[in-house]
């Protein structure tokens, strides 16, 4: 598995036979890159990808998930020709930059992924998205699953082909993550080399555990505060956070405090137009971050002109001891720290160091 980024440490990029890549063998598989590249210019993300790909290639595997980077022709990980699959997952307007500024020429990007003759899956998009998959995969003569054509969730549940596969016990938290889970059990199903058993896939999404997705703090630190729900998202673009505000609309939360931290090139003013329909009792911004961010003056500006209340801390903790204090009923509060998976990483190392003492 090539996954990125990660929340707290590195080695959970590459998973090799289920587990972490261990230090040694890492340090080891970069030196030996580092040799080879002879100081040539090289980004982060391909010497990255380049030590995922040497590690595979010497260690045997039934099947290789590559997660891309930012997605489409260009990304490192399309390399890789001989694909089993390609998933699309929902498509948002992110890394304009790279990508273009549009969702027409985002997508146009995404489906560089895809190759011909080959199985390709693409999650709920919205119809313009859909449009450009839809004709990737004829001119690509691909055997395609695309939502709405091919698949369907209705009451949670997935129906797809002849199969009927009841999701109601998924372990995630949000309908988004029905989507996800339901890409997969169709890669799974269509994977010829693969042993589909909807047994085991039953019982596999009833304990999926995915750290910084929607998940409550239970260890230390929920413990020091128990006033107060503290959940986590790694939402950190317009799309995530309109999944977020679906949630919360659903929880019908009593009292929600938002503990925020937005990376220099994210859309904060269309994320803050997601977080005032939330209806939070106030928002925090953070000063001292691991990453480039938006100022928390200029942030707290944007949020003063859609009138929600809002604070400004040193760190994450301050926010989070402030937020729970400020809770003088007999109903938990809740706390929803999200914006930068820079800022949950933080958080979690120090909950989960404290539970392995």
């Amino acid at each position: 598995l090539y996954r990125s980024p990660h929340l707290i440490t590195f080695n959970e990029r590459i998973h090799i036979s289920n587990k972490e890549i261990s230090n040694e063998y890492l340090k080891e598989i970069l030196e030996r890159i580092s040799i080879v590249n002879k100081n040539d210019p090289i980004t982060f993300f391909e010497i990255t990808t380049a030590a995922a790909f040497l590690s595979f290639s010497e260690n045997y595997a039934d099947l290789v998930i590559l997660e891309v980077g930012l997605g489409g022709k260009f990304d490192a990980t399309n390399v890789i020709k001989n694909k089993a699959a390609s998933i699309i997952t929902a498509i948002g307007i992110d890394h304009t930059e790279y990508l273009g500024n549009t969702l027409s020429k985002i997508t146009r990007e995404k489906v560089g992924i895809v190759t011909s003759n080959s199985l390709l899956i693409s999650t709920k998009q919205k119809k313009s998205v859909n449009n450009i998959i839809k004709a990737t995969a004829k001119d690509k003569k691909c055997k395609s699953y695309i939502y709405g054509l091919d698949w369907l969730i209705k009451n949670k549940t997935l129906f797809f082909d002849n199969n009927k596969i009841n999701l109601s016990q998924l372990s995630l938290i949000g309908d988004h993550q029905l989507y996800n889970a339901s890409c997969a059990i169709i890669a799974c199903k269509k994977i010829k080399d693969l042993d589909f058993d909807k047994k085991k896939a039953l019982a596999f999404i009833q304990n999926i555990k995915w750290l910084g997705r929607l998940h409550k703090i239970e260890g230390n630190i929920g413990k020091k505060y128990p006033c107060s729900n503290i959940w986590v998202d790694s939402a950190h673009n317009e799309l995530g956070f309109k999944v977020i505000k679906k949630w919360v609309k659903k929880k019908i939360f009593s009292e929600l405090i938002v503990i925020v931290g937005l990376g220099i090139k994210k859309d904060y003013k269309k994320i803050f137009l997601e977080i005032k329909e939330m209806n939070p009792t106030f928002i925090c911004f953070i000063k001292e971050v691991r990453f480039r961010s938006h100022s928390p003056k200029k942030l707290q500006k944007e949020s003063n002109l859609l009138n929600i209340n809002s604070k400004i801390f040193d760190n994450v903790f301050e926010a989070i001891n402030y937020s729970s204090g400020s809770n003088i009923t007999d109903v938990k509060n809740n706390i929803l720290i999200t914006g930068s998976i820079s800022l949950l990483g933080e958080l979690l190392n120090e909950d989960l160091k404290t539970n392995l003492l």
